[in-house]
This record gives structure tokens, C-alpha cells and sequence, in this order.
């Protein structure tokens, strides 16, 4: 990556930025997943619910975030429209949708990768909420999962507000780290508390 820019311009293709992150997230997993493994026995994890599918989805939905996120950082769609979906009173679904085929706009199209962005943190926000409420999950991991959220969006929110300044952008990177790793770490008990 170094080599593809950071010389001569600060800008890195937006694939080799989501690579670089998603292989950044798989080794954080395999080291937390094996303290876990080693560390987190049965007897530390009083959840007596099964939750195991939902806290599934919600890993699932917390590493397609990740990923639009990084490409939300290469394309810089942060920088963008500030209303998104709407301009001017009107849906923008020529900005959304311009290049063909379709699907590049969701890899190529930093108005679609934006767009894509704000979504999937509102449907985790609504997974997680609704999991919570329908699992009543009495448990400190539970707390820590949603106020981590809420942190996560509002550093969301004022990183897209205020332009995209290093350090909060910075710290939304690492608090979504933060936020698979206790979405892991419940997993993780669930499925202690089936064995």
C-alpha cells in the first residue's frame, strides 16, 4: 500500500484500503477468539439465554459495515453530500445508481458507499436494540454492547458533521473494533452456555 501512493500523494486505492482493514479485523478475531478460547470459561459466562443466531447476524453486519466504512474512507464519500439520500427535497437516485452495471455503485460509487453506510448502521442499531429488548440479556457485556453503539454512531455522525477530522475519524475505526469484539465476546458466551 505504502508503495501504490503514500510517496508522492496520500491516497490509496479504496480495494487495497478494505483489504488491508479486513485482514487487520480477521487477525484482531483469530487473537480475541483465542483469548477467549483460553480465558472465558463457563464458569465466567452466566448468559442463560440462546442467542446465538442474532449475535451471528449482528458479527455479520458489524464486518459489512466495516467494509463500507473502509471504502467510505478511500473514496472519500465522507466528503460528500452532507443530506444523503435526499438533495434539494428530492431522492438522488441518479447519484445512487449512475454506473452501470448496477453493482459497481456499491464498490465504485462513493455516494452509493456512503448511502450503503448510513443504512447498515441504522438496521445494526435497530438488530441490536431489537436483540437486546427480545433476548432480555441482563448482563454487563449486553450494556457495554449498546453504549458502545451509541458512541460508534455519534462518532459516526460528527465525522461525517465536521469533514472528517483525523482524530474522530480515527476513533470511529477503532471504536467499531471495540464493538465486534464484545458482539464476539457474547457469541462466544451463547455458545458456551449451549454446551
Amino acid at each position: 500500500m505504502v508503495k501504490s501512493g503514500l510517496i508522492d500523494r496520500p491516497h490509496v486505492s479504496h480495494y487495497k484500503l478494505t483489504m488491508h482493514l479486513l485482514l487487520a479485523l480477521l487477525i484482531f478475531y483469530l487473537l480475541w477468539r483465542q483469548f477467549l478460547l483460553a480465558v472465558v470459561s463457563k464458569v465466567t459466562c452466566s448468559i442463560r439465554v440462546d442467542g446465538t443466531f442474532i449475535f451471528s447476524v449482528i458479527s455479520i453486519l458489524i464486518v459489512i459495515q466495516i467494509t463500507f466504512g473502509s471504502l467510505v474512507a478511500g473514496l472519500n464519500a465522507g466528503l460528500l453530500y452532507k443530506t444523503l439520500p435526499f438533495l434539494g427535497g428530492k431522492l438522488m437516485l441518479e447519484d445512487l445508481l449512475f454506473m452501470k452495471p448496477l453493482w459497481y455503485n456499491i464498490i465504485d460509487n462513493p455516494v452509493t458507499v456512503q448511502f450503503m453506510h448510513e443504512v447498515m448502521a441504522t438496521l445494526i442499531l435497530v438488530v441490536i436494540v431489537t436483540a437486546l429488548l427480545r433476548l432480555r440479556l441482563n448482563f454487563l457485556s449486553a450494556y457495554l454492547l449498546l453504549i458502545c453503539l451509541f458512541i460508534q454512531l455519534t462518532l459516526g455522525i460528527l465525522t461525517f458533521i465536521y469533514n472528517v477530522p483525523i482524530v474522530i475519524a480515527s476513533l470511529h475505526q477503532v471504536t467499531a473494533f471495540i464493538l465486534f469484539a464484545i458482539n464476539t465476546y457474547l457469541l462466544h458466551c451463547m455458545k458456551l452456555s449451549k454446551l
